[in-house]
């Protein structure tokens, strides 16, 4: 085939003959021959456009052009809650991530008591150290069977930078993390982390541990309760001081909502209609605010702002189904 001169390199020819035949292979049968070979052209003229050398574990990195035409093997670890969604921001951010690529996934629900031992079982690296040097197991979680050697990650941030890495959309515009925003990004998570996340727990404790499964709030509470010396009930803010806490965190909201405005271009995203890293970690937020409290979190939520974490939360629905 005359597309095979995009790369002179015969290796990489062979891998591109491969995965035009795994595309190939995944599609449904009623599709005509035609609009296979209409596929096979998009495929070569997508490589030529995005193949890259890049350093991974010391070997040559592909990235698969029009994924979302393959069907991917993919495992993702989540936290199970008596709800039929998911509650953590951080799990949310991969899903959401998952779903914007339109990557096959199947997702194996986890207890909190239970990550460390399933983590270690499926040869999932910890995230962080404890300081005594104990290794520290969090979620999410994911495991790609789709190439050999399969594919092992745990923390968010990673795991949408290998998502990215591995199934790089052809149209540049759909980057969720470009390397150039990388560090606005980690600035904006962290003014998240500090501003809304750290603050929620004095209004949010008890709602949290009511989605929690049975096991799971017997945990929570174990481990919330040594951290802070006191009850749960007691770490949550009551009356007066509630509201004010309340009120802090709606202006870190509308902090957030002042500097979107400051775009150009239609959309309720931070870039328009596209999913970008910020809108992943915001919107995981919003979303667990809103499962974990509708009746109080979410009411205060969507008062906010003119009504914009409406129309956001709107606009980031389509990502956000749970399978």
């Amino acid at each position: 085939m005359h597309k095979m001169r995009v790369l002179e390199h015969p290796l990489l020819s062979i891998w591109i003959s491969r995965f035009a035949l795994e595309h190939l292979v995944s599609l449904p049968p009623q599709v005509e021959q035609h609009e296979k070979q209409m596929l096979i052209d998009e495929y070569f003229k997508a490589f030529a456009r995005n193949v890259r050398r890049e350093v991974h574990s010391s070997k040559l990195i592909v990235p698969r052009a029009n994924y979302r035409m393959a069907v991917t093997k993919i495992i993702f670890l989540d936290i199970l809650t008596v709800l039929p969604v998911p509650t953590s921001p951080n799990t949310w951010k991969v899903r959401l991530t998952l779903n914007y690529k339109e990557l096959t996934y199947g997702t194996k629900w986890v207890e909190t008591t239970d990550i460390e031992s399933v983590c270690k079982s499926l040869g999932i690296p910890p995230t962080s150290m404890l300081p005594d040097g104990t290794p520290k197991y969090t979620l999410p979680a994911l495991i790609d069977n789709t190439y050999t050697p399969p594919a092992v990650l745990s923390d968010s941030n990673p795991i949408i930078e290998y998502l990215e890495r591995t199934y790089t959309d052809p149209d540049s515009s759909r980057a969720v993390c470009p390397p150039a925003s990388r560090a606005l990004h980690a600035i904006f998570e962290y003014h998240v982390a500090q501003s809304i996340t750290a603050q929620l727990l004095p209004v949010m404790v008890m709602h949290m541990y009511d989605k929690k499964t049975p096991r799971d709030r017997i945990h929570f509470r174990q481990r919330t309760e040594a951290a802070f010396g006191k009850k749960l009930e007691d770490i949550e803010l009551k009356g007066k001081d509630r509201e004010e806490h309340w009120n802090k965190i709606e202006r870190a909201f509308d902090l957030i909502a002042t500097s979107m405005r400051a775009r150009s271009g239609a959309g309720e995203l931070f870039t328009g209609s596209n999913l970008s890293l910020a809108d992943c970690t915001l919107g995981g937020l919003l979303l667990a605010l809103r499962y974990d409290s509708p009746d109080e979190a979410w009411m205060k939520v969507s008062s906010w702002s003119n009504g914009k974490w409406i129309r956001y939360m709107a606009a980031l629905s389509k990502w956000t189904a749970v399978e």
